[in-house]
């Protein structure tokens, strides 16, 4: 099942955005429609061992992710703005390409360099 999650949730996130979650499994349901309603690739019969797998495995009784580190201060910071708040980020090449190819097309918000 590990394949088919990083098939269906990769295609539009980078990695880190499911490894840092701690959901329980009602909040990982909501959150596995929401995500094939908006275009994510599921297969009806895999739903609910999908379900299944992020939960077992990004419940809230598991450790908080703890993200790898970089010294590279030459990388590009960008600032996306969501709701009114900005977030600044340093992203890598294939996320920003990734950012603006679909998910800005999607949710249509603002991205500059800073």
């Amino acid at each position: 099942m590990q394949a088919k999650a990083t098939t269906a949730c990769l295609e539009c996130h980078e990695a880190r955005i499911i490894l840092q979650q701690r959901l329980s499994k009602a909040a990982w349901t909501k959150e596995v429609d929401k995500m094939t309603k908006w275009g994510a690739v599921v297969d009806p019969a895999d739903r609910d061992a999908l379900i299944d797998y992020l939960s077992t495995n990004f419940s809230p009784d598991k450790p908080a992710y703890e993200p790898q580190r970089t010294a590279d201060k030459s990388a590009k910071t960008i600032e996306v703005i969501t709701l009114g708040k900005a977030k600044r980020y340093r992203p890598n090449v294939q996320g920003v390409r990734t950012l603006r190819q679909r998910c800005q097309l999607l949710h249509l918000f603002p991205m500059r360099k800073v």
